[in-house]
C-alpha cells in the first residue's frame, strides 16, 4: 500500500518540522521552515519523510537513513559536496 503523505504549516513551537505517524501529516513550522536555505529545506523534509515511510521514531537512526538520501539526491558533483 502507498503510502500518501500530507503537509501544513503551523505554529508548532520550537519544531522546525514534525510528523504524526498515525495521520502521515508533517507539520513545518510556518515563520522558521521558509526561511531555512533550500538544501536545509529539503534536508527536513527528508528527515520527516523518512519517519513515516520507514516508520523510524529513532531520531538517530532517521538521521543516519536521511543523510543517505539527501547525498544521494544530488543532481551533480558541486551539489554533492554542498550537501556533505
Amino acid at each position: 500500500m502507498e503510502t500518501q503523505i500530507k503537509y501544513r504549516f503551523a505554529d508548532i513551537g520550537h519544531w522546525l518540522a514534525r510528523c504524526d505517524h498515525s495521520t502521515n501529516v508533517i507539520e513545518l513550522h510556518s515563520v522558521e521552515y521558509p526561511k531555512l536555505s533550500p538544501l536545509y529545506r529539503d534536508y527536513v523534509w527528508i528527515h520527516e519523510c523518512v519517519h513515516l515511510l520507514y516508520n523510524v521514531y529513532d531520531e538517530a537512526e532517521c538521521n543516519r537513513i536521511t543523510d543517505e538520501i539527501f547525498i544521494q539526491r544530488a543532481s551533480s558533483e558541486a551539489d554533492r559536496q554542498a550537501r556533505m
